[in-house]
């Protein structure tokens, strides 16, 4: 058997596709059949279906579009997997809130110092 059907024959089995759905689509594809044929699907199909619950984004986040370094991203990935399990994404916000943090705490440390060596020579 060709290599390409063999993995097109396991694709199928790994996705569960019923048999005449399978078949059907071939013959359609070989023009055997005309685009209209209906596939018969048992109705039992979605029965032990369930539902998800709907959840909704946390509102204090703003969903945006950025472009990182891939050795960014990957070195976060990489932390969560050591962590066992995790989100990337939080732990760059947290990376980013930790240097804003840092930053204005630098700011205001010499923003005092500044106002004590005035306050000296006034003083």
């Amino acid at each position: 058997m060709p290599k390409a059907k063999k993995a097109l024959r396991a694709r199928d089995a790994k996705r569960n596709i019923g048999v005449e759905l399978l078949q059907s689509v071939r013959e359609m594809k070989a023009g055997r059949r005309g685009r209209t044929h209906e596939v018969k699907v048992p109705s039992d199909d979605f029965r032990k279906g369930k539902r998800s619950p709907v959840i909704r984004p946390d509102p204090t986040k703003l969903r945006i579009t950025i472009r990182l370094d891939a050795d960014i991203i990957e070195h976060f990935k990489k932390r969560v997997h050591q962590a066992g399990g995790g989100n990337y994404q939080t732990l760059i916000n947290d990376a980013l809130r930790q240097h804003i943090r840092a930053r204005d705490k630098t700011l205001e440390d010499a923003l005092r110092r500044v106002i004590r060596e005035e306050l000296k020579k006034a003083g």
